[in-house]
């Protein structure tokens, strides 16, 4: 994906939503600097500390994955890569939620 000049809509979605989560700048400069070393950006994903999510950045979260274009079968025609890191930002705010309701109980 960093080989993108100019990057799909969907990519630079995508992008932003992960630079989000692990407190970057929600561009695709950033995007791609954060894809310039792709093991070290594989292991942030994989060690995410998803416990710890804050409220605030699951409502900056929302606002990614509530937008139409954020669908992993129709970001998977642009890129796959794109369309995996599309669900495990998906997924992270899945379980956050269920969290919501289970840490209590």
């Amino acid at each position: 994906m960093k080989a993108y000049t100019s990057p799909a809509a969907e990519i630079v979605l995508v992008t932003s939503a992960v630079c989000l989560l692990l407190g970057s700048k929600e561009n695709w400069d950033e995007a791609k600097k954060l894809m310039n070393n792709p093991g070290e950006l594989i292991t942030k994903l994989k060690t995410y500390d998803k416990d710890s999510m804050k409220e605030s950045l699951l409502k900056k979260l929302k606002k990614y994955t509530e937008d139409p274009r954020f669908e992993p079968v129709s970001i998977a025609k642009k890129s796959k890569a794109c369309q995996s890191i599309c669900m495990w930002a998906i997924a992270l705010e899945k379980y956050s939620i269920v969290m919501k309701v289970i840490k209590p109980k």
